[in-house]
């Protein structure tokens, strides 16, 4: 199965997410690359791309953007970081997919919906096209409602 397989999977999961607007995209590596293993995450770090490579893992699917923008004033840091990891996704045929829009919005399953299954909040249904969920916390004070 090819990188772009798997993205066309993961992408018609649903039809919520406007094609030409989302955040959704490959951010490095060819699409046209056969997968052996898919590696998940909610940011590549360079840690992260170290244990793909330890553990063979051709495809990083992550959540947030690994290349942060730099303003005018570019700090040596992030410029350091953003070469290390073009230099190891490329010297390891690595591709990473970003997965942000689906990710939060997907029903029941995205990040929306699946944490306040998680925090055991009663809720209305959540349009899918929305990242906020009406939760009812009756009878829980702030500092009761903050605690779960």
């Amino acid at each position: 199965m090819k990188v772009q397989e798997v993205i066309d999977y993961i992408e018609n999961l649903d039809d919520f997410v406007d094609k030409d607007l989302t955040r959704d995209t490959v951010l490095y590596g060819n699409v046209n690359t056969e997968v052996k293993k898919v590696g998940v995450c909610w940011i590549v770090s360079n840690d992260v791309i170290q244990q793909a490579i330890d553990n063979h893992v051709n495809l990083i699917i992550t959540h947030e953007n690994m290349f942060y923008k730099e303003g005018t004033c570019l700090n040596a840091s992030l410029r350091i970081s953003r070469r290390q990891k073009m230099e190891l996704l490329e010297k390891f045929n690595i591709c990473v997919y970003r997965t942000h829009d689906l990710w939060d919005r997907l029903p029941d399953l995205g990040i929306a919906d699946s944490f306040v299954s998680l925090l055991g909040f009663k809720h209305d249904q959540r349009d899918k096209k929305s990242f906020y969920s009406k939760c009812y916390v009756d009878g829980l004070s702030l500092e009761e409602t903050a605690a779960v």
